[in-house]
């Protein structure tokens, strides 16, 4: 079929993007085939998910087949679905194969092959002549590209990752509210007093939702920054891909796991921050791009970089991040596999060997003695003159009792 028949291949296309809800691909390696077929995905459609649209006559060589085959593959490495496969060709000719595809040839008034009346009616009045050829393609790549920015802008609208959002706002607020306490207040005991996971608090007075609460504050500016900065990208991604109570699920999971790894390794520290949950997004994210093949995976090696070596400063938890890079990859086979349950097995597991090490620390040392003072000194100033007292006699049983 001559190459002045392409508007053809514009009006089928646009048919199943605007009506249909596919989007067009080309895999680079197959762009010397874009003037005579197009290909069209979409992973939810319940009847094809891939579809080929030719002007390509339908005798399908021993090449061809093996094209074809690769692009499937590619297309479900990439998409984790089972792929069903319709080659659709504008002519009139039969269709010739060694392979079982799916096939249908339409051209005006005429289809044969498989019959989608069912699924696609419009696709077989979309062909029909046009007396100028260039100004039909001009029109149906602007309606298409149009349809496909709405799309994009309403999938986005719909994705937005508000759990994200909302985390990073905490994270914010809670940082404010520790610089405007610690005008009077030292740093490190505004932190304690807020959440922080700290042996003498967490341990000893068995406050352990500290273990969870610390990965939402920060101990400077800069920790701050640089923590919602990655949060921003890589936290929505994973929020847009799993959903918002599956990404508060991962990262629960790997701030928990991170607080007990470090905490069970540390002398008594004042442990936060979201670093851990931050190492099991990044990771869900650099597995995706690479078996996606992602340019964009390039954008975020700067981010990828400067978390790996914030690692090297002394003071950086390096542990809690490898507790939360390894929960993050557990949760993420968990979602990737529902079926398979070892890793939640492993994740529950883990989590229950670190808490039950964590009991078993028998001593507590150094105590921060000023911090402590000056928390109670803090709860008295607020008016919580009684909690103040019994919390004091409290913190007097757990020096006695771990050797402060």
């Amino acid at each position: 079929m001559a190459k002045k028949d392409q508007y053809k291949i514009y009006q089928l296309t646009n048919v199943f993007i605007s009506r249909y809800g596919f989007s067009q691909i080309v895999l680079d390696r197959y762009q010397q085939h874009a003037a005579e077929e197009a290909w069209l995905i979409h992973p939810d459609d319940e009847h094809f998910n891939l579809i080929r649209v030719s002007l390509a006559a339908p005798l399908i060589d021993r090449n061809e087949e093996d094209r074809i085959d690769d692009y499937i593959r590619a297309i479900q490495e990439r998409t984790g679905k089972e792929i069903r496969f319709l080659d659709i060709h504008i002519t009139k000719d039969p269709y010739s194969s060694d392979r079982e595809y799916h096939h249908m040839e339409l051209e005006e008034a005429f289809s044969s092959g498989e019959d989608v009346h069912e699924f696609y009616p419009e696709i077989y009045t979309a062909i029909h002549q046009v007396e100028n050829e260039e100004s039909e393609i001009f029109a149906l790549a602007s309606q298409m590209r149009k349809t496909i920015m709405e799309r994009r802008k309403q999938l986005l609208k719909q994705r937005r990752p508000v759990y994200n959002y909302a985390v990073m706002a905490i994270c914010v607020i809670l940082y404010f509210i520790t610089f405007l306490l610690s005008r009077n207040y030292s740093f490190n005991t505004v932190l304690i007093f807020l959440g922080a996971n700290y042996h003498t608090f967490t341990l000893g007075l068995k406050q352990y939702y500290r273990l969870i609460l610390c990965g939402f504050l920060h101990g400077s500016f800069l920790h701050l920054f640089t923590n919602m900065y990655s949060m921003y990208f890589v936290g929505s991604y994973v929020e847009r891909k799993y959903g918002g109570k599956k990404y508060l699920a991962m990262l629960l999971s790997s701030v928990l796991t991170g607080s007990l790894s470090q905490a069970i390794m540390s002398d008594n520290t004042i442990l936060v921050g979201v670093s851990a949950a931050l190492y099991a997004f990044m990771l869900v994210f650099i597995i995706d791009s690479l078996k996606a093949n992602r340019m964009n995976f390039m954008s975020v090696i700067p981010l990828i970089l400067i978390n790996l070596g914030i690692n090297f400063i002394s003071t950086t938890a390096w542990l809690a991040h490898l507790g939360g890079l390894i929960a993050g990859y557990l949760v993420y086979l968990i979602y990737e596999n529902p079926e398979n349950k070892g890793p939640f097995v492993l994740l529950v597991l883990m989590i229950a060997l670190l808490f039950m090490k964590y009991l078993s620390i028998r001593s507590i040392h150094p105590f921060y003695g000023g911090n402590d003072m000056e928390i109670i000194k803090m709860l008295k100033d607020f008016g919580f003159d009684s909690y103040a007292d019994k919390l004091w006699n409290r913190l007097i049983e757990v020096y006695q009792r771990y050797g402060g």
